[in-house]
């Protein structure tokens, strides 16, 4: 979407871990810089994979601070705002939306990784039929599903691919204003 808008980033430097987020209340992104041992990101530097991943992540908040949501947070604040929106859009679009743009602007990112593809790869291969879109967005403790990720990432960018790119931005709008109160998105 159009709306931009500024986020305060804390730099964490005392870790061991190779992560980042974005939050709603307050609403802000933490940076961990120890760069993981194995760059999943590709070729590109770790520190800028994960500054257009999780900025991805604050377009798709911001854009998402419209009708319910909106409401939400005028009534409840960013906590209203958080809560609307993360219960409007599964954490599968929010998660492959960003690896989808981390690997569009970069030369690199999960996208082009070959290893990213091999769990897709090794369901098809054993024969048996994917998950059901249930299943495979809730996850299973009994079968083997990919994470949201990978399960994200395939969608959006299919969704990008078969119907423009224009249409993730209209079904996240239909979702954040709630037209159906059961299942949004």
């Amino acid at each position: 979407g159009p709306r931009k808008q500024q986020v305060s980033i804390l730099l964490q430097n005392q870790n061991t871990t190779s992560n980042g987020f974005v939050t709603i209340g307050p609403f802000r992104s933490e940076f961990y810089l120890t760069p993981p041992q194995y760059n999943f990101l590709g070729n590109i530097d770790w520190l800028t994979g994960l500054a257009i991943h999780e900025y991805r992540h604050v377009e798709q908040f911001v854009n998402a601070k419209k009708s319910i949501t909106k409401i939400g947070s005028i009534l409840f604040g960013q906590n209203g705002w958080g809560v609307t929106a993360g219960l409007a859009l599964p954490r599968w679009f929010f998660e492959g939306d960003a690896v989808f743009y981390e690997t569009a602007l970069t030369n690199g990112g999960r996208g082009r990784m070959a290893n990213f593809e091999n769990e897709y790869k090794a369901l098809l291969l054993t024969g048996k039929k994917l998950a059901s879109y249930e299943k495979a967005s809730a996850t299973s403790l009994k079968s083997f599903i990919p994470n949201h990720y990978n399960l994200g990432y395939h969608m959006t960018t299919g969704m990008r691919r078969d119907f423009g790119a224009d249409t993730l931005n209209m079904v996240v709008d239909r979702a954040v204003s709630y037209r159906s109160v059961v299942f949004p998105f």
